[in-house]
């Protein structure tokens, strides 16, 4: 059972499957509209790389993998079952996934593609940055060093007279200096006129001279009761022939590679347990139960599928954090329940989350969007109900999107679960923080799609025939993107 359409009709199914499921894989909270828009490219990508791959014979992937369910006496109502090809899916496995949380999301053209971000670096030194140095990455906090590169304000105040190099030309009639005595009252002041000379207010003052080429402004020998001079002198960067105090950058562009790898989900039967279904669903379908095996399979293999990307995007999610330090750690084995006060446990672990969000916050500019954290951290969190509410997942469901804390999705994965575990005894809880632009444009990682999951017909086995074989294939992959987007806390549970 294969689809033999050409591309431009393959592609307008694509397109009405793509605008029925928009609301469903727009989740709250997870993708505006640009998300939705990358979600929605990724998805189209895949699918038009399938069909370039396997022409105008792209296979249902619910036919192909039980075509010979309908052939077998008696089970037309298998065979009257709407395939599910393979846009339904990938849009089924973008809705029950925690993609939407955790990761950015890109359609590969090629198996091997590279995804790129453009930043400023400088290509001088000046005021507190180094040739080389990034000036402006957009998802890091702009350096303090901005401040004074592009400041033209000199200030210095000397306590002995000499030469005060201001690094750069001075423009005329902008310096002023002032005198102050031991108390550190002002004594003074005095103003350039213009041709290198400073005219103080008392002639109790040693003279002071500008040049303005240099830069450099003499200060005479102290007299009377002058004890420090304040000098203030704005650079005259026009006048620069190299500009070597203006700050130059150029674009500095970082790359991530992403390379696809073959993911595959292998379902063998034989002809024996086939007839025996068969059978079975033969004799119920008389009595008015309706048992549809090949809608079982297929949700069964789209379980696993979307479980392994949970896994995938979790794992490589929590390696990223894991990268770097913990930020700090929680040591909850001092609050024992029959004499701690419950409020003060709770208060100290909200304190560790804003400390958590505050580093994120420093090292890229953005704030918390989720909560990665492993079965003992969920409980934790669970347990304080002045920050944390739940949804009906908390207690149903081992993994996915568990509740808020303070608003934020608290994503739960066993996949996590000991990940911390060492030689020490102690029970360790895992708390990772991270952001996802709901635009879908960064995130601590990626996950790129060349080709959507499919199958292929059936395959006998040639040295045993009453054995059959098909499959569910994509080819995908999940890579770091950008790194301290997140930060990550270790609980002590106990010891």
């Amino acid at each position: 059972m294969s689809i033999k359409i050409d591309h431009d009709r393959y592609m307008n199914v694509v397109g009405q499957k793509l605008n029925a499921a928009m609301n469903d894989i727009q989740k709250k909270g997870t993708r505006n509209t640009q998300g939705l828009q990358f979600s929605l490219d990724r998805i189209r990508t895949s699918a038009e790389n399938l069909w370039f791959q396997m022409g105008n014979d792209v296979y249902d992937a619910c036919g192909a993998m039980f075509k010979a369910f309908s052939e077998r006496p008696g089970l037309s109502n298998v065979g009257n079952v709407a395939g599910v090809d393979v846009i339904d899916i990938n849009i089924a496995a973008t809705q029950q996934s925690v993609l939407g949380y955790l990761t950015a999301e890109r359609g590969m053209e090629k198996p091997i593609d590279t995804l790129w971000f453009q930043g400023l670096n400088a290509i001088n030194s000046v005021g507190g940055y180094s040739e080389g140095q990034s000036v402006f990455h957009p998802f890091t906090p702009i350096g303090k060093e901005i401040r004074s590169a592009l400041k033209n304000t000199f200030t210095k105040t000397v306590e002995a007279a000499g030469n005060v190099e201001v690094g750069a030309p001075v423009a005329p009639k902008t310096v002023s200096v002032t005198a102050f005595d031991a108390d550190g009252e002002q004594i003074a002041t005095g103003i350039d006129n213009g041709k290198g000379q400073i005219m103080w207010t008392s002639p109790d003052v040693g003279a002071t001279t500008v040049d303005y080429v240099t830069g450099i402004i003499t200060v005479g020998a102290f007299t009377g009761d002058v004890k420090k001079v304040a000098v203030v002198a704005e650079k005259d960067k026009t006048v620069e022939r190299d500009g070597a105090n203006t700050l130059k950058v150029k674009p500095a562009t970082t790359t991530i590679n992403l390379v696809a790898e073959p993911r595959r989900i292998q379902l063998n039967q034989s002809w024996e347990d086939t007839s025996y279904m068969n059978k079975q669903a033969f004799n119920l379908s008389k009595t008015g139960v309706d048992m549809d095996y090949s809608k079982i399979a297929v949700n069964q293999l789209l379980h696993t599928f979307v479980q392994f990307l949970d896994f995938d995007v979790v794992k490589t999610t929590a390696e990223v954090m894991l990268k770097q330090p913990e930020v700090d750690t929680l040591d909850l084995t001092d609050y024992v329940l029959t004499t701690s006060q419950a409020n003060t446990k709770n208060d100290v672990v909200n304190q560790y989350i804003l400390k958590l969000n505050k580093h994120i916050q420093q090292s890229s500019n953005k704030g918390m969007t989720a909560l990665l954290v492993d079965s003992e951290a969920a409980v934790v969190l669970g347990n304080n109900p002045m920050y944390f509410v739940a949804n009906p997942a908390f207690d149903q469901n081992l993994d996915g999107m568990v509740g808020t804390y303070r608003g934020i999705p608290v994503i739960r994965h066993h996949m996590l679960d000991g990940i911390l575990d060492d030689d020490s005894g102690a029970t360790f809880g895992f708390i990772g923080g991270l952001f996802k632009d709901p635009s879908g444009v960064v995130a601590p990682t990626v996950y790129g799609e060349y080709l959507s999951p499919y199958s292929i017909t059936p395959a006998l086995n040639y040295d045993n025939p009453a054995q059959y074989s098909s499959g569910l294939y994509s080819m995908s992959a999940t890579a770091p993107l950008i790194e301290n987007l997140c930060g990550w806390l270790k609980v002590v549970i106990a010891k």
